[in-house]
């Protein structure tokens, strides 16, 4: 192997080799999909294409008529032009998803339990779009 051919092939074997790197960096600057599992951790922000969306940590608040309280965890939404809170709760141990708009549009929120796609890890969340739940 002559002089040449030597620096082309290490130059094609970095190239191989960083590239799924900068790849796998790449993605995670894309907006997440929804209708999919994603995975959250407080103070994470997660871009989906119309926002982004932080855990913020969770909460319990007691009443009088359930002195056990109820477990809140709740997320930080925000646009370019809105900021707001966005609680989800199993309540009584019925679990559904939590709806929120944000810049004119429907959404839901989904912890536990995903009408569609079953049981969901502690760390997971999914998004849908109002209409794409429907379907």
């Amino acid at each position: 192997m002559n002089y040449n051919s030597s620096v082309v092939f290490l130059i094609c074997s970095l190239a191989a080799f960083a590239a799924p790197i900068s790849c796998g960096h790449a993605a995670h600057d894309d907006p997440a999909s929804y209708g999919v599992r994603v995975k959250y951790r407080s103070g994470e922000k997660i871009k989906y294409s119309d926002f982004m969306i932080e855990y913020v940590g969770e909460r319990r608040e007691i009443t009088q008529a359930y002195p056990r309280g109820f477990l809140y965890y709740d997320f930080k939404v925000r646009n370019a032009s809105t900021e707001k809170i966005v609680s989800w709760s199993s309540g009584t141990g019925d679990i559904g998803p939590v709806e929120f708009e944000i810049g004119g549009k429907q959404f839901l929120l989904e912890l536990r339990r995903s009408d569609k796609l079953g049981k969901l890890n502690e760390n997971e969340l999914v998004i849908w779009k109002s209409l794409d739940a429907a379907r």
